[in-house]
């Protein structure tokens, strides 16, 4: 433990431990706005430019957008980590009966939930859409965070008056 202590929120804390919280904090902030990025990416590039004629979208796609908690290691040397991935827990599949058109289940009513990411990002054939070269949200948000991530926890930092 340090020597130094500070006070925080009216109590008197470990300036370490204090720090450590503060960059979980900031981090864990500026990756949900990342996360936020991805799904208006997602919504520009993949929902607003095709309109089905024959599904209803269910927008699961879209809403498995998502981030791991924040952890923290580290005492001289802190590190923050925190993904950001498509949770394909929340693609749902959808059986309505053969020769209907299922959403997110293939002709044999097995799910897809977890290819479904791997396609629309890396192209594939879709019904009604036609073959796609690949939406690449993922590649397009990794640019956004190498360009703007530090500031972006600079950011959170300065709201907590560090």
């Amino acid at each position: 433990m340090s020597n130094i202590r500070v006070k925080a929120n009216g109590k008197i804390v470990d300036f370490e431990n204090y720090l450590a919280e503060c960059i979980r904090i900031a981090v864990d902030n500026a990756a949900e706005k990342a996360v936020d990025y991805l799904a208006q990416y997602i919504m520009e590039n993949w929902y607003e430019t095709y309109e089905p004629k024959q599904y209803q979208r269910t927008y699961d796609f879209l809403e498995s957008a998502s981030k791991t908690e924040t952890t923290i290691s580290g005492r001289n040397n802190i590190s923050a980590v925190c993904m950001i991935y498509f949770d394909t827990n929340k693609i749902i599949p959808r059986y309505y009966g053969p020769g209907r058109l299922n959403p997110h289940v293939d002709y044999n009513g097995a799910s897809t939930a977890e290819s479904i990411p791997r396609m629309i990002e890396f192209g594939s054939v879709f019904h009604g859409r036609g073959k796609t070269d690949g939406l690449k949200s993922m590649e397009a948000t990794i640019v956004m965070l190498e360009r703007d991530f530090p500031n972006m926890v600079q950011k959170e930092l300065r709201k907590m008056g560090l």
